[in-house]
């Protein structure tokens, strides 16, 4: 069962797209390139969240991490720029904390992921 993380608060989104292009380099100097795989166009969406309490970090930062843990757990995302929501999979999850202070920032890199049906 994917997990929706469109009720917390984004400060900024960056979305890149990230295509699977594999190059060979063949001895006469020609070199080919080609798109690999079905699913070769994806994309990435750096994403922060900003003046969280320790309360919400942890429970963000625990679906955050459970994402990773196969097709059943990833998050579902609606970009700023979308209508529809796609499935993610987080990667390079960062907490910072403020010292002195319950607000913290957290940052990850969401990568899309096509679900089998």
């Amino acid at each position: 069962m994917s997990v929706s993380i469109d009720t917390y608060q984004v400060t900024q989104e960056t979305i890149r797209p990230k295509n699977n292009v594999k190059q060979t380099q063949l001895g006469d100097g020609y070199q080919q390139i080609f798109l690999d795989g079905l699913n070769y166009d994806r994309e990435e969406i750096d994403i922060q969240f900003i003046h969280m309490n320790a309360t919400t970090v942890s429970g963000l930062k625990s679906t955050l991490l459970n994402s990773m843990n196969g097709p059943s757990n990833l998050i579902t995302y609606t970009p700023q720029a979308e209508n529809s929501s796609n499935s993610y999979i987080a990667k390079n999850i960062s907490v910072v904390g403020y010292a002195g202070y319950d607000i913290y920032q957290v940052s990850c890199i969401l990568e899309k992921q096509f679900p089998i049906a």
